[in-house]
């Protein structure tokens, strides 16, 4: 079903600049746009895919997907964190905040310090507004999924 989401957004009008990567490809497609100076933005506040790493998220470990934390350690990047929210009124307000990319330490220690930093701002935003986070729908701690 992922495959034909994509591709159903893949057949909408998109801006030129703007490509839909499924999540197999993801990892090459990002290394291309990041050493090309390019931008790329990545759905990262749950592990949809599986593999991630467990880090402290509102007070419980929950795993965050690598692949944004690995190309951001790896290539130097910067990185952030975008969140948007509703206003009354039809408006939006938006938020970005910088995750420091650490550059000491082993290939793991440094992502688990990213996601750490990244879940940390995670919070901050929600925290602004958490009726208006989408993932509160989906599993993201182990202990609430079914069956736990």
């Amino acid at each position: 079903i992922r495959d034909k989401l994509v591709t159903g957004v893949q057949t909408c009008a998109l801006p030129i600049w703007l490509r839909i990567v499924p999540i197999p490809a993801a990892r090459a497609a990002l290394n291309e746009v990041l050493a090309t100076g390019g931008i790329a933005g990545l759905v990262a506040d749950r592990d949809i895919a599986g593999g991630g790493v467990e880090v402290p998220f509102f007070g419980r470990p929950a795993p965050l997907p690598i692949g944004g934390a690995l190309a951001a350690v790896e290539s130097g990047a910067p990185a952030w964190v975008m969140g948007a929210r509703r206003l009354p009124g039809g408006r939006y307000a938006a938020r970005v905040i910088r995750i420091p990319t650490p550059g000491e330490g082993r290939l793991r220690e440094r992502v688990v310090a990213f996601l750490t930093a990244q879940a940390a701002a995670y919070e901050e935003l929600i925290a602004a507004a958490p009726e208006q986070w989408w993932s509160a729908f989906f599993p993201i701690w182990k202990d609430l999924e079914a069956g736990a």
